[in-house]
């Protein structure tokens, strides 16, 4: 096996190639986020306008900063980080904290930054204590944009585990059942369970280079990648496979969805699981060779999750719960993806993070919009909604069909991707026989869609049950056109998210 990076340069090549552009946009992106967490502190709880105003106005100049940041990094053609920002807090131990991008993270800080206006927005229905809730929503922010732009192991680490306190407070002060301190602490063992192996990992990567730096790191020869062993493969494997969440490491994303408010479901689906496929991306420097050691046994859980993950959705009988087993379902493709060792199945995870990202966090917005006016979430309870929501049907039934990888929309770009990838994989030795079982998701995923498409829109209107329905309002309509016009965008221009580089070894 040849191990080169994806400009061609070799593990041996002891000379470290470095292209860095200097540049305050980070530093720009983080000071608003400060800025206005410190600024909300300041207003009354009472003045919801107020607050409304100041924070979807800081976060929609974040997200135009994030686009101006793409703009300077389309201009160098390099595989390096670029938009350097740093900040000298130690002097004496020289010692430096530095903040960058390369094109993974850039996408993931585009996407973030674009996510938060919009869950602004969404927050309108919260009731109780608007101001904390979003404070706790821009710590989300802020924590997340940390975690991608860090450069410094430890740093990442940090701010890769601060994610976990906000989600936690905002699941146990705004969820809607009494299981949410279940959920809650669900969310808190399993990623506090992750994080020692994560932290294991890094000391060890530290112990080994010397640095913390993960630029240097990344250039390190190929002796040093050869030796992390199947302990080290394990210490990072569990706590990213727990955010992914890969089966069997899943059971605390679906407690987590159902009893999340509505926003938090869309941090969730959009975001939080997104951290487990960048971390995955991220080291896969370290890994790779023990994914092609034990690729048997990983494709053997992602597919168990896949099969396992649709199967539930068919069984259940509250919507968010369904919703919630469909993007295990979801996640676990995206694992088989990353483990083929490919740029294809690589391209087609990241293509279909992003559409996951619009499409769940649409289908929980419309369950939210179900749960504010009836005030219950099982399906039961629903039927024809056709007849009395038709721009409500419409609009689910595009999300819906997005949901289970439909031509014309964004998950089918990555579905096509992941599979083109599976084919070309040289970490197993029979593809076509995953690609089979693999396969077998997609059928799943279409009975799953039709059926509860079926169920909700479609049958007796039951008004027995639900006596006032009433039409989708302009802010959801608004949210709601914005997701599915992003959906058809990305699932008829395969071409937009090709600037993505993933500078990890390649198998040949």
């Amino acid at each position: 096996m040849n191990l080169t990076y994806c400009l061609g340069i070799n593990w041996d090549n002891s000379q470290l190639l470095v292209i860095e552009t200097f540049s305050p946009i980070l530093g720009l992106i983080l000071s608003i986020n400060l800025f206005t967490i410190f600024l909300l502190l300041i207003f009354e709880k009472n003045a919801k306008s107020i607050i409304f105003f100041t924070s979807i106005t800081s976060t929609f100049l974040m997200f135009i900063l994030a686009i101006y940041g793409y703009k300077i990094f389309l201009k160098n053609e390099i595989c390096s980080f670029q938009l350097i920002w740093t900040i000298p807090i130690i002097s004496y131990f020289d010692y430096s904290i530095i903040f960058g991008v390369d094109s993974l993270s850039l996408c993931f800080v585009i996407l973030t930054t674009f996510m938060l206006p919009i869950c602004i927005f969404a927050a309108e229905y919260t009731k109780k204590d608007y101001k904390l809730f979003i404070i706790y929503i821009l710590i989300i922010e802020l924590s997340l944009i940390l975690t991608f732009i860090s450069i410094d192991l430890f740093l990442f680490y940090i701010s890769f585990e601060i994610v976990l306190i906000p989600m936690f407070l905002i699941i146990l002060n705004w969820g809607t059942r009494s299981r949410k301190l279940l959920a809650a602490y669900y969310l808190f063992i399993y990623t506090l369970i992750g994080s020692f192996f994560l932290l294991a990992a890094l000391i060890w990567i530290y112990l080994i280079t010397g640095t913390t730096k993960f630029e240097i790191i990344l250039y390190m020869n190929k002796e040093l990648i050869a030796g992390a062993k199947g302990i080290m493969f394990l210490c990072l494997l569990i706590p990213f496979g727990i955010k992914l969440p890969i089966f069997p490491l899943h059971l605390w994303l679906t407690e987590a969805h159902v009893e999340a408010p509505t926003v938090g479901s869309i941090l969730l689906a959009s975001l939080l699981l997104k951290l487990g496929g960048y971390g995955l991306l991220r080291f896969l420097f370290f890994i790779s060779m023990n994914c092609y050691q034990y690729n048997h046994f990983l494709y053997a859980i992602s597919i168990a999750g896949i099969i396992f993950g649709s199967i539930a959705t068919i069984r259940q009988i509250d919507l968010k719960r369904a919703i919630a087993y469909s993007s295990i379902a979801h996640m676990n493709v995206i694992a088989v993806a990353i483990f083929s060792l490919t740029q294809q199945g690589w391209q087609g995870a990241l293509y279909m993070m992003i559409g996951h990202a619009f499409v769940s966090s649409a289908m929980f917005f419309c369950v939210g919009i179900l749960y504010n006016r009836h005030h219950t979430r099982m399906i039961r309870y629903f039927g024809g909604l056709v007849q009395s929501m038709p721009l409500y049907s419409i609009l689910f039934f595009l999300f819906t069909i997005a949901n289970m990888s439909f031509p014309g929309t964004c998950n089918f770009i990555g579905e096509f991707l992941i599979f083109l990838g599976i084919a070309d994989s040289l970490a197993v030795k029979e593809p076509f026989i995953l690609l089979i079982f693999s396969g077998f998701g997609i059928i799943l995923s279409a009975i799953y869609s039709i059926y509860l498409l079926n169920r909700i829109l479609f049958g007796t209107w039951k008004t027995i049950y639900i006596s006032k329905f009433t039409d989708v309002t302009l802010t959801e309509f608004m949210i709601l056109f914005i997701f599915a016009s992003l959906i058809i965008i990305f699932g008829i221009n395969s071409e937009l998210i090709n600037w993505v580089e993933f500078r990890m070894p390649i198998i040949k």
